[in-house]
């Protein structure tokens, strides 16, 4: 028994090791950017910003907080276990509602895992972020193209979010809409009717557009909200109006989301 009994609390030992390996192996939080945050160095400050803008714009208005984050490994951790820690270390979401989601991406692995807090599982659901993770994110990554990827993946969800809470982002407006993958045969097979569904669509984007750019062209000079001399539509994350702050005390996930790779 003693001998059963010294096994079992060097497991024990062995196992909080272990997951003290894990947890230092996270990277600090960056506060100056807390909704992008590249540690692998793959994203430009422009993409940065923007996502920065988005994630600030939909926590005001919701409180739900999305955060990408890459790192260049994961140094030989299983991914569904390292990002739903990583999670719970960011804390992310409000703390009463836990609406955060982490949007990881492992660039050296080629591995991604979008993980969805408790609160936001009604609206990403596990096939919607399957959905993301195949349409915007890895076709984009297969051609190394990480801020095109990151971006509209990004976009997508924080549209799916604001969304369910009957918002809309104003961050969005002035960008275009995140680009559609090609459709399959199986997709195809009703084309025509398809073909005016689309035609309908582009011709209302299209009247819209003319509108703002009226609108817009009405304003008087200098309308627009400037941040250190650059205009709505320019995005620096090394400008303070990005600083983000810090993480709404939430943290919990049951593990929903989308794994995958590329």
């Amino acid at each position: 028994k003693l001998k059963i009994l010294l096994g079992v609390v060097l497991v024990c030992f062995c196992l909080v090791g272990r997951w003290g390996e894990a947890a230092a192996k996270f990277p600090e939080v960056n506060k100056q950017s807390f909704f992008a945050q590249d540690n692998a160095n793959v994203l430009t400050a422009e993409t940065r910003g923007l996502i920065n803008k988005i994630g600030k714009e939909l926590q005001t208005k919701t409180k739900a907080q999305i955060v990408a984050v890459t790192i260049d490994s994961l140094q030989g951790e299983n991914l569904e276990e390292y990002s739903n820690q990583f999670f719970r270390k960011l804390e992310l979401g409000d703390k009463a509602t836990n609406n955060g989601l982490l949007f990881l991406i492992a660039v050296k692995d080629h591995k991604l895992r979008i993980e969805v807090g408790y609160g936001l599982e009604g609206a990403v659901t596990d096939g919607f972020a399957g959905s993301v993770r195949d349409k915007y994110i890895v076709p984009a990554f297969k051609k190394n193209d990480f801020n095109k990827g990151i971006q509209n993946g990004y976009i997508a969800l924080a549209q799916k979010v604001a969304a369910s809470y009957k918002v809309e982002l104003e961050s969005l407006k002035s960008i275009p809409k995140v680009e559609k993958k090609e459709p399959t045969p199986e997709e195809s097979a009703d084309a025509d009717d398809d073909l005016l569904i689309s035609f309908g669509i582009i011709a209302a984007v299209v009247i819209i557009s003319i509108i703002v750019v009226i609108k817009k062209m009405r304003q008087p000079a200098g309308h627009g909200k400037k941040h250190h001399g650059k205009s709505d539509n320019n995005y620096d994350d090394n400008d303070s109006f990005w600083d983000s702050g810090d993480s709404g005390g939430g943290g919990s996930s049951g593990g929903g989301g989308a794994s995958g790779d590329w």
